[in-house]
Formats: structure tokens, sequence, C-alpha cells
């Protein structure tokens, strides 16, 4: 029986935010940011296979320290370069496909990660997103990228800001890698919400979520964030992503 790839997912964190420096083990719900997201995509992969990835600088020794105590493995390497530091840690992680995963993104939804994993192992494509046409929330962005198809890509790349941004050279080639977009058409509302934490504003409006939630906060899919954020429309339909290649 051959084996099935594996996909891992690589959680993008530094400390030394622009906008909110230190936002990454700021609290919410009773953990620091990023314990909360990591929380989050256990219930999608089991804890060896993420993989946090932050820099070599000593600014982000406290994200390295925190790794240490939660048992999760960190990788550190340029900090202005993010793609290189993606590359870095899912190649010495062993992932045949790594999850991007930014460390301010709070309420990745589970079972859109979950489908698009199970995607990724029957091994038929380079690069699935949720993110073309940005039907989903900003803050559930999930791409998931064959390890190997990326780091040839990388060698090509020179730009700053494609160097910045991990996938952006890629939506800009859209020949490049056989793809995959998962679409959000069930709850089109979603559509245009900020749910990443980018500055201080926003990571008060994820608290007052969390605080409004009865349960686990990994029980809290798209529909069900929906039903805390436009109470009175009610959302009842819990399915998620529709499938379509470019």
């Amino acid at each position: 029986m051959i084996p099935h790839p594996r996909v891992g997912a690589v959680v993008v964190s530094r400390y030394s935010s622009s906008r909110l420096p230190g936002k990454a083990l700021m609290p919410l719900g009773g953990r620091p940011l990023l314990g909360f997201v990591l929380e989050r995509l256990t219930h999608a992969l089991p804890l060896d296979d993420i993989v946090v990835a932050t820099s070599v600088e000593s600014s982000d020794d406290p994200i390295a320290r925190f790794c240490r105590a939660e048992g999760v493995s960190c990788y550190r390497g340029d900090l202005h370069d993010v793609a290189g530091r993606f590359a870095g840690a899912a190649r010495t992680a062993g992932f045949d496909f790594a999850a991007r995963i930014n460390g301010d993104n709070a309420f990745v939804d589970i079972p859109t990660l979950r489908q698009m994993i199970a995607i990724a192992r029957n091994n038929h494509l380079d690069f699935l997103s949720n993110v073309d046409g940005r039907t989903f929330p900003v803050g559930m962005s999930i791409e998931i990228l064959r390890t190997a198809f990326y780091i040839r890509h990388l060698n090509h790349l020179t730009r700053h800001d494609h160097l910045e941004h991990v996938t952006l050279a890629l939506y800009q080639r859209p020949h490049l890698g056989r793809r995959l977009y998962v679409y959000n058409t069930h709850h089109p509302e979603a559509a245009g919400l900020h749910l990443a934490i980018d500055e201080l504003p926003d990571l008060i409006f994820a608290r007052s979520l969390v605080a409004r939630m009865h349960g686990p906060h990994t029980d809290y899919d798209l529909a069900r964030l929906l039903q805390l954020i436009h109470p009175s429309q009610g959302h009842t339909d819990d399915s998620h992503g529709t499938l379509a290649s470019p």
C-alpha cells in the first residue's frame, strides 16, 4: 500500500508586529494568541504535524520559549524572508504538503481545514487555497502547498514583496502548478468580515466573540461564529466550502 503524503501545518508568527507588538502572546480565551491558534489546529492535525515558524531575531525568543513549554516544534529563520522561513520549516519537518496558517488567525475554520487536508492527501495537486475571491473572512485563510513544488518555485523569487508574502507570486502566476480553490458558497455574508488580529481593536473584538461562546472555541466553525456576529440572522447550515479549479 502506498502511504499517504504527510500533511502538516506551518504557523507563521513573529513577536515584533509593527501594528500590535507582542500580539503573538497576548491573551485570548485564557491562552496566549499563538496557543489559541495551535489548540484550534490540533482538531485537524496532531501536534507533531504542526510547526511554528518564527525568526532568529532575539525579539522572537519569547515565541521560541513558548513553543518549548508547549511541546510544539519551532523553526527559526530570516525575519524578512517569510517565504524562505515557511519553506525551511516545511522541509525540516518532513512535510510533503504544508498548510500556511498565520499566527494571528485565531478563527481558522476547522471543517474547511480538514476538507483541504483530505484533498491534499490524494497527492494530485500542488496548491490548494481558500483565499481566491476572498469568500471567507480575512483571518480564515488556508493555503496548502506541495513542499517540493514550493521550494522549486522559491528558487526563482527575488522581489522583496514575494519573499514577505508567502504565496503572492503564485496568485500572480496562475499557470504554475496543479491547483484547486475552495470557495465559501453557503454563507456569502461572511465575505468581507475581518477576523484577523492585526490591531488592538481586532483583539478586543476577538475577545468579545470568545466571551460569548458556550463551550470550547474549537466547536465554533464559520456558521457558529456568524451566529455570534449576527445573532438575529440565524445560521443553521453547517456546510462550508465548494471546490473549483481555476
